[in-house]
């Protein structure tokens, strides 16, 4: 930032006397958060810093439509980052809390492998049979199922988290697959 000459050093001092308290407000308005309202009002005065040169009168109209649409652009960059970050988080967090070491992944892999998912998806709702075909059959990311069947990539995940838990609901849940595999080994020895 470039330094502040002594005439606008106390343009900036007027600003902050006349516009801080407004300037806050708008921020704490859009961000519901006071840390980050502070700071966006901090950085709205860096910002105003490049436009002192051209401020004539403090207190008039422009100068106070200026110093808002600069606080109120600030703050809604800092939402929209926010919305961005509590996305990235919230999917991760989802995917930490349904299914933290990938078992039921695991589980649909093996049984794909093992023909055994395959009269389980033909009863399962067509919205949660693509998804869980094209992820696990052809091995798309959820991102790549988003684009082709064109819905939002967070609707992606939700169908496929559901697909599990139809699947899982199917296969009898963690509690019974125990009993599933002795199940499983007593008819492939029949078989034998």
């Amino acid at each position: 930032m470039k330094k502040i000459r002594e005439s606008n050093l106390a343009k900036m001092e007027q600003l902050y006397k006349l516009y801080e308290s407004k300037m806050y407000s708008v921020a704490y308005g859009i961000l519901k958060n006071l840390v980050q309202s502070e700071d966006v009002v901090q950085d709205s005065f860096i910002k105003l810093a490049n436009y002192l040169d051209r401020i004539k009168a403090v207190d008039d109209n422009t100068t106070k439509w200026l110093v808002m649409k600069i606080v109120k652009t600030t703050a809604i960059n800092v939402y929209r980052r926010n919305q961005r970050e509590s996305l990235l988080f919230e999917y991760s967090e989802d995917l930490e809390i349904e299914d933290p070491q990938n078992v039921i992944d695991t589980k649909i892999i093996s049984m794909h492998n093992r023909a055994i998912l395959y009269p389980i998806i033909i009863n399962m709702p067509e919205i949660y049979k693509e998804v869980i075909k094209l992820h696990y059959f052809y091995e798309l990311s959820l991102m790549e199922i988003s684009g082709i069947i064109g819905v939002d990539n967070s609707t992606v995940r939700k169908r496929n988290e559901r697909a599990k838990k139809y699947i899982i609901e199917m296969i009898g849940g963690y509690e019974n697959e125990k009993e599933s595999e002795k199940i499983n080994a007593e008819l492939r020895q029949k078989d034998i």
